[in-house]
């Protein structure tokens, strides 16, 4: 039985896989080569970051063959998945409509609502994935 702290990260480990993922599609593309993801890597290590779980774009989809060549890759091959995630995620949520060609903020206060069957809402201190990995853009990541 999992604890409510691994409950919540599995919740959001699974929301940032549904980011990822394409509508129809059962897993998402490998952000390197394209092909069926097979796992969810985190561009820097859960060990060097306590709070791994609050940013989504550090999670990011990767077949087997490459999951193995960013292990070995080191600061080149972190360098290219961060800017791979942030180019990406921007052109994801332009096409969910979740952020506009001109980066545009929603109205916090009054954020769209996302209906059943779309992707989670599940975030952390009650932001959505949306909403972190919109405040994650602008940041520049």
């Amino acid at each position: 039985m999992m604890n409510s702290n691994e409950t919540e990260i599995r919740a959001f480990m699974d929301a940032v896989w549904a980011f990822w993922t394409p509508s129809g599609s059962k897993t998402p593309p490998c952000l390197l080569c394209w092909a069926r993801a097979a796992c969810l890597h985190e561009i820097v290590p859960r060990s060097l970051d306590p709070e791994w779980f609050t940013k989504p774009l550090n999670s990011v989809p990767l077949c087997d063959r490459c999951h193995k060549a960013a292990h070995e890759g080191g600061h080149e091959m972190r360098a290219k998945l961060d800017a791979l995630a942030l180019e990406r995620a921007t052109t994801l949520m332009i096409n969910y409509g979740r952020l506009d060609d001109e980066y545009d903020e929603w109205d916090l206060e009054n954020p769209p609502r996302v209906s059943k069957g779309s992707k989670p809402k599940f975030g952390i201190d009650g932001r959505s994935v949306f909403d972190i990995v919109r405040a994650q853009i602008k940041r520049g990541a």
